[in-house]
């Protein structure tokens, strides 16, 4: 819902803008003084290395399919930009929340940081920190500026 959209603003990342494929939340942030545009993290409406930071929160486990995300966050990056998923706690709170949630959710999780590993190299991104504490779940990957 935007949460930290101001946050960014103020550390000075130009011109963020939210993205989400649910244009109802995108209204719930409606009075925010920045830009939203209504996509799919699948097929982001992006034009090939555009963006400085891709920052996902807490929402990585509802993407069906992950690896492809990450495919197409690199793409949208510019060299030398970063790729940041960050949840609140760790990976097994997270699984277990979501498996005790409707079905809807239910199967909405995380995979071990060895898969976020291989996707992000194989998407040619460097995996530049990967943890999960119980205090979060950190994955952040930045694009090489050159390949």
């Amino acid at each position: 819902a935007g949460r930290l959209a101001g946050f960014f603003r103020e550390l000075g990342v130009r011109l963020p803008l939210l993205l989400d494929i649910s244009v109802r939340m995108l209204k719930e942030v409606a009075s925010l003084p920045i830009p939203r545009l209504q996509g799919d993290a699948h097929r982001l409406p992006l034009r090939d290395g555009t963006v400085g930071l891709v920052y996902c929160f807490s929402a990585f486990p509802h993407f069906e399919g992950k690896e492809e995300v990450i495919r197409e966050c690199g793409r949208v990056l510019r060299p030398g930009g970063l790729l940041v998923i960050l949840h609140g706690c760790g990976r097994e709170e997270i699984n277990r929340f979501h498996s005790a949630q409707s079905e809807v959710i239910a199967g909405d999780h995380l995979p071990p940081l060895e898969y976020f590993r291989r996707w992000g190299e194989q998407a040619g991104m460097i995996p530049e920190r990967l943890e999960d504490s119980r205090e979060k779940f950190l994955v952040c990957y930045r694009k090489p500026l050159s390949r």
